[in-house]
C-alpha cells in the first residue's frame, strides 16, 4: 500500500540492505571478470536485477553471495559468447548525475602498485579483506592462520602503506614546487 507521500514501501527491504552492504564487493568481483569498468557495472546491475526477481527464494538460503556470484559468472559467460548485454527498459529512468571517477584513478593506481610490491602473505590478506570483503575469521580459515595473525598483518601492512604513500606525496609536492635560480654573474 502507498504511504501518504506517494512512495510505495520497498517489497524486499532485506534486498536493499543486501545491496547496500555488498555492492562494492560485487563490483570488485565483476571488475575481475570483465576488463571494462562500465561493463562491470552493467554486469552487477543485471545480476542484481536477476537476484531481485528471485529474492524470496534466495534470501531463505544460507549464502546469497554465492547465488549472486554464480549469476555474475553466468552473465559473463553469456556476454563472452557474443550475446552482449540485454537492456532492460524501465518506466522511470534514474535521476542524478554519474560521478567522475577520473581524479581518484591515479591514487588507486599508485596504491595498486604499492600493494603488488608487498610480500605474498601481506598481499593476500589485503586482497581478501578489501577486495573480497572477507572478515578476519574468514581470511584466517582460508589461509590457515590465526585470526589475530590476520589482524596484526593487516594493521602492520596498512601502517607501511600509509607511510609510503605519505613519503611519495611529500616527494611529489617537493618536486612540484618551483625552485629559485641561483645563477650569478661572475
Amino acid at each position: 500500500m502507498d504511504d501518504p507521500t506517494g512512495h510505495r514501501p520497498a517489497p524486499y527491504p532485506d534486498f536493499e540492505a543486501y545491496v547496500r552492504a555488498r555492492r562494492q564487493a560485487l563490483l570488485r568481483r565483476a571488475e575481475r571478470l570483465v576488463p571494462n569498468p562500465h561493463d562491470a557495472q552493467d554486469l552487477v546491475q543485471l545480476a542484481l536485477l536477476h537476484t531481485f526477481r528471485h529474492w524470496d527464494r534466495i534470501s531463505r538460503g544460507a549464502d546469497p553471495d554465492a547465488y549472486v556470484q554464480q549469476v555474475l559468472d553466468g552473465l559473463r559467460t553469456d556476454h563472452g559468447r557474443g550475446g552482449g548485454w540485454r537492456d532492460v527498459p524501465t518506466a522511470d529512468p534514474p535521476d542524478g548525475a554519474v560521478a567522475d571517477f577520473a581524479p581518484g584513478h591515479a591514487e588507486q593506481e599508485s596504491l595498486r602498485t604499492l600493494v603488488s610490491g608487498l610480500p605474498q602473505r601481506r598481499r593476500q590478506v589485503v586482497f581478501m579483506r578489501y577486495w573480497l570483503g572477507m572478515n578476519a575469521a574468514e581470511i584466517a580459515a582460508a589461509l590457515g592462520i590465526a585470526p589475530a595473525t590476520v589482524r596484526s598483518t593487516l594493521f602492520q601492512t596498512l601502517l607501511r602503506l600509509r607511510a609510503e604513500l605519505e613519503r611519495r606525496e611529500s616527494a611529489a609536492s617537493q618536486s612540484a614546487s618551483p625552485t629559485r635560480s641561483t645563477n650569478r654573474a661572475s
